[in-house]
């Protein structure tokens, strides 16, 4: 028994003297940096811009497209694939990260203290919000299973860069033919193409 109560008082010790925030955020980190975005394994979701985002494997797999476009993009890894299925062609990019723009957690947005904490029901599922308490510049954020499911106030870059945005549905399953590669389909590089 005393053996249990020092080993929790050095973990906590441990904890205290090097956060365990910063163990949380390294652990997200590595989860990341792996290709294991989310904490399921699959999931669609349709958001209030008519934007289509999907995963696979935990996100190593995903697939962005607007709604009425022959074009989207499909992330395998670190491969990028930019796709039109109207002129049946592709382009590739390789050694990219993890495209990680729809993606929230707690320690890796730095959502700290200068954030209230709520929960709130979108699409269906209980989400965690963030909401900024004092610089208003900051966007309003939640997510689910660190899937970004809303965001309000953001301005930035690649496909998550708007300012208001909400998932209208969701779902815990992705069509497996969303992933099909392009060349599987039959499709010409658009880049590597002799004629």
């Amino acid at each position: 028994m005393k053996k249990l109560i020092l080993i929790a008082a050095v973990l906590a010790s441990a904890c205290a003297l090097t956060s365990c925030e910063g163990i949380n955020a390294a652990k997200e980190d590595e989860q990341i940096e792996k290709g294991q975005l989310y904490l399921i394994g699959e999931a669609t979701v349709v958001y209030d811009n008519e934007l289509t985002y999907a995963f696979k494997d935990k996100g190593a797999k995903q697939y962005v497209r607007e709604k009425g476009s022959q074009q989207y993009t499909l992330y395998i890894g670190k491969q990028k694939y930019d796709i039109d299925d109207e002129k049946k062609e592709y382009s590739e990019g390789g050694g990219y990260n993890i495209m990680t723009d729809f993606v929230v957690t707690e320690y890796v947005n730095g959502l700290d203290a200068n954030y209230k904490k709520s929960t709130e029901n979108i699409a269906g599922v209980n989400c965690k919000v963030f909401t900024p308490q004092y610089d208003l510049s900051e966007p309003a954020l939640a997510s689910y299973k660190r899937i970004r499911m809303n965001e309000s106030g953001y301005s930035g870059s690649g496909p998550a860069a708007w300012h208001n945005i909400k998932a209208v549905e969701f779902k815990s399953s992705a069509d497996d033919a969303l992933f099909t590669l392009p060349q599987d389909k039959g499709y010409k590089d658009k880049w590597h193409t002799f004629d």
